[in-house]
């Protein structure tokens, strides 16, 4: 009987490894990602303050292994950061486009992070500020709606004398705190130094106008605040000044990440651009 061509030789078995098991992504794989989807990019430890299926780092490290290597995630080793990053991989577009409900290539497109170091650093500044922001709320028993940017970007168009006018907002973030049965709307802006005085004018005024024209349908709510977190107070008393020029005092606050990461977001850190003196965010 002639032998199968395709089937080992008897002495050649005990050389053959095993074929790895299969990969099967599970529910709280899914939520993880969605989870990253909307902050585009996490430190581990982000992950584990902010997925509590995954208790222990040594469970986590195993888990994201095992994401990286079937293509759903891809670990960035950053020179200037001390954790490795990570970011969506190729294999995730299918599986978000299926839990977002949107096609896969606008998931692919919104997928891709930036290179640069500022970029990167901003990002991951966005996630350490949501995750002092929700222990606070949850110590304090206040109910938390977070929105990251891609959830609440917003671009609509107001007339402007015989022409309609396109207006985007684009908050690094979205917060709102139930306080006594009242909803209180937040957006973040997280600033690094890193835009001119000239930009953050702009992004100030793009504030007012919002409060002018479509807040109020969009939220059904009357009012909003602007959450500043500056890197000091240098900054923050440039960015005042800027925020007067710009027509939005009553809308901006400021503090520095150093109050908002030891005090916490419901001490008296919170300062206007009219004064100096801190108070309580409400």
């Amino acid at each position: 009987m002639s032998q199968n061509p395709t089937s080992p030789k008897a002495s050649d078995t005990a050389t053959i490894a095993p074929a790895p098991a299969r990969f099967i992504i599970q529910q709280r794989d899914i939520e993880f990602l969605v989870e990253l989807f909307h902050c585009t990019l996490m430190t581990r430890d982000q992950i584990l303050a902010t997925q509590a299926f995954w208790n222990s780092i040594v469970r986590l490290n195993t888990r994201l292994r095992l994401l990286v290597s079937a293509g759903y995630l891809v670990r960035h080793t950053l020179p200037f950061y001390r954790q490795s990053v990570y970011g969506l991989g190729p294999t995730a577009s299918a599986v978000l486009a299926t839990a977002l409900n949107r096609d896969i290539e606008t998931v692919r497109r919104q997928a891709r992070i930036g290179q640069s170091p500022q970029f990167v650093e901003h990002t991951l500044k966005i996630v350490d500020c949501k995750i002092s922001i929700s222990r606070a709320a949850s110590l304090a028993q206040i109910p938390m709606l977070w929105r990251s940017e891609r959830q609440v970007r917003h671009e609509y168009r107001v007339r402007s004398g015989s022409t309609l006018q396109t207006n985007i907002l684009k908050p690094d973030g979205f917060l709102r705190l139930d306080v006594e049965g009242v909803h209180r709307h937040h957006f973040l802006e997280i600033d690094l130094s890193h835009r001119s005085q000239a930009a953050m004018q702009k992004t100030f005024e793009a504030y007012r106008t919002y409060q002018a024209t479509v807040f109020a349908q969009t939220y059904e709510a009357d009012r909003f605040l602007v959450l500043c977190v500056v890197p000091g107070e240098r900054r923050r008393s440039h960015l005042r000044e800027v925020a007067t020029a710009a027509g939005a005092s009553s809308l901006v606050r400021f503090t520095t990440y150093d109050r908002l990461f030891t005090t916490g977001p419901f001490g008296p850190i919170w300062t206007s651009p009219e004064s100096d003196a801190p108070s309580l965010l409400f």
